[in-house]
């Protein structure tokens, strides 16, 4: 399909006014217009329809695992002129929906007849792959939660675990299903780590287990903590060993992805599940529908999983918010299995008890928007906040602030203290919700750029923060993790930290070794997820951003360990605090319905070890 000079293909011309809206891209009109075409749709084909099965094809690009007919004219209400767009009845428009079996297959008989696109349910509209992706893994979830508990001794390493922790790993121990839930800093890590060592202490050696998450990054600083926990903890050489030689790696790469295989995509699957006793996936928040999806279906119905991450924190840039369902399943009346199998962390160990910080965090997740600026306007010695409205000299010397860091950072790298550089580099750091314009990562970038290096157009300068933005296992080097070039053997180098940002331990690269890389003096809030600093500037946007949302701003402020500087309206703050992210999902129903379903027997697939 071509869209040019605003012509549109006949079958999806009538969508012309909802593109000048900006609700449609080009993409979303060529996949609609070819699935059109491949159902050899007649040109005359209601519009009603044309719009649902456009809007299905959309869905996922704003992180929406379905369309809902009810509310869907509301929901995007908000963009430039959608307010003067012809909506269907929501009635009128299931009934046309229905009326078009060669497009549309209702959920009840989904399963007895050929795929079609799009599937009905509810009220809801999917793509056929998305509605199945969800039924199917509410039914893997709930089947795992309904199995009998599992013979558990009384756990082993448990010194200096606070009593909620002590609680969560007898409960991960139990099943062959757990979710692990909590703020920043509340020991969740911790907890996992003593989980797997008495997980490892009564299993054989032919017990297999991996590290994954959405990003190496991520997967691999998990493994490096879950090995110095395991080390702390006091556990035996032998079995700090197996936890060196785990696997970790991101998901993808744990099933086996290969975008062109004949095969399949994923070289791991329901028919040929991963040779895995237990996986342990961090960071579960970011965690897509589809991804959550193929890796259950690669697991065997035996192996333990144990799902790690905050729900109040970032969503998934892509389709669903797994997490938030799973801990959002209604109770009707009584526990679901699944929410039975989960263990929430309250008692935080990085924010002390009554500072702002721990306020902030407690408002934020509460979502009452006026004690967050209360917290902000009382002018403690841990939060700051810069109304750049109000007054535009403190915002000045707040820029002028991060610059003198810089230049810190850039003297250290200069003179070749690399761990020294790394240690300043993650002692401060500039967050912002965009990417582009005045409140954004590029114009803040140049800014502390001209304060450190004012020559404009020099490549690796020394001082310049770079953060690397493919994986690259080779060198071991993953997408989110932070160097900084420095002076090495008379030799510009970029330096890295090993994992968990410890600067103990430097290891030095050519820039000409390093793939992707932009620079980092500032960072997106969702490149920060998983990471933390001593001191964090977090930048907003005015008001009315789409970005603004309660998850937005709980990760970002909960990045700080000491101090926190926002920047930004008081409107801006109401807004974001005021808007959770709200994704049309229908996990948590799916769950629910799936625990009337009988359980099944015990026991599943053949088990490639004795448990």
């Amino acid at each position: 399909m071509s869209v040019i000079a605003g012509q549109l293909p006949a079958r999806v011309a009538m969508l012309g006014a909802f593109r000048e809206a900006g609700i449609f891209n080009e993409s979303d009109l060529f996949a609609c217009d070819a699935l059109l075409n491949a159902i050899a749709a007649p040109l005359d084909l209601d519009a009603a329809i044309v719009l649902g099965l456009a809007l299905a094809v959309r869905a996922p690009r704003e992180g929406h695992v379905c369309v809902e007919l009810a509310d869907i004219a509301q929901r995007l209400a908000g963009y430039g002129a959608a307010g003067s767009l012809s909506w269907p009845a929501p009635a009128d428009w299931i009934r046309v929906l229905r009326a078009c079996p060669a497009l549309v297959s209702e959920a009840a008989a989904a399963h007895n007849m050929p795929r079609r696109p799009l599937v009905l349910a509810d009220g809801r509209l999917y793509l056929a792959r998305a509605w199945a992706d969800e039924l199917q893994l509410a039914t893997r979830l709930t089947a795992w939660a309904q199995q009998p508990a599992l013979d558990a001794a009384e756990p082993h390493y448990t010194a200096g675990l606070s009593p909620d922790q002590l609680d969560a790993m007898k409960l991960l121990l139990a099943g062959r299903l757990g979710v692990l839930t909590g703020g920043p800093g509340s020991g969740k890590t911790t907890t996992i780590a003593r989980v797997l060592l008495d997980l490892l202490q009564g299993a054989p050696a032919t017990f297999q287990f991996a590290v994954g998450a959405p990003t190496g990054k991520a997967a691999s600083r998990l493994h490096e903590v879950l090995l110095a926990a395991c080390r702390q903890a006091g556990a035996p050489e032998s079995v700090l060993q197996r936890v060196q030689a785990a696997h970790a790696s991101t998901l993808h790469r744990l099933l086996g992805y290969v975008p062109l295989r004949a095969e399949g995509r994923y070289k791991f699957n329901a028919a040929n599940p991963l040779p895995l006793d237990l996986l342990i996936m961090d960071e579960v928040s970011m965690v897509s529908l589809p991804l959550m999806a193929r890796t259950v279906a690669a697991l065997r119905a035996d192996a333990r999983l144990l799902l790690v991450g905050d729900p109040d924190q970032l969503v998934s840039v892509e389709a669903g918010s797994v997490l938030a369902d799973i801990v959002r399943v209604p109770s009707a009346g009584r526990t679901h299995p699944v929410l039975q199998r989960v263990a929430r962390l309250t008692q935080s160990h990085r924010f002390v008890p009554g500072s702002s910080m721990a306020a902030l965090a407690a408002s934020m997740a509460a979502g009452d928007a006026e004690a967050t600026l209360a917290v902000l306007s009382a002018a403690r010695a841990d939060v700051r906040w810069i109304d750049p409205a109000a007054d535009a000299g403190q915002l000045r010397e707040l820029q002028r602030e991060v610059g003198r860091h810089a230049q810190h950072i850039a003297a250290q790298a200069a003179a070749g203290d690399a761990p020294a550089a790394l240690a300043s580099l993650f002692f401060l750091r500039t967050l912002c919700a965009h990417r582009h314009g005045a409140w954004g990562v590029n114009e803040w970038n140049a800014l502390i750029e001209r304060q450190v290096h004012p020559a404009a157009g020099e490549e690796w300068f020394v001082g310049l923060p770079v953060m690397v933005t493919s994986n690259d296992a080779k060198l071991g080097l993953f997408n989110g993790d932070i160097g900084v070039v420095v002076q090495h053997n008379g030799q510009r180098r970029v330096a890295f930290s090993d994992a968990n940002e410890s600067a103990q331990s430097v290891r030095y690269f050519s820039p000409a070794q390093l793939g992707s890389t932009e620079p980092v003096h500032a960072m997106t809030i969702h490149k920060s997820q998983g990471s933390e600093f001593a001191q964090v500037v977090v930048v907003l946007p005015p008001a009315g951003s789409r970005l603004l949302t309660r998850e937005l701003l709980y990760t970002a402020f909960t990045r700080a360990r000491q101090s926190l500087t926002v920047v930004g309206t008081a409107a801006a703050l109401r807004s974001a605090v005021a808007t959770p992210v709200a994704r049309a999902s229908n996990l948590s129903q799916q769950l629910l319905e799936a625990a009337l379903v009988e359980p099944p027997a015990p026991g599943g697939g053949a088990s490639a070890t004795q448990k």
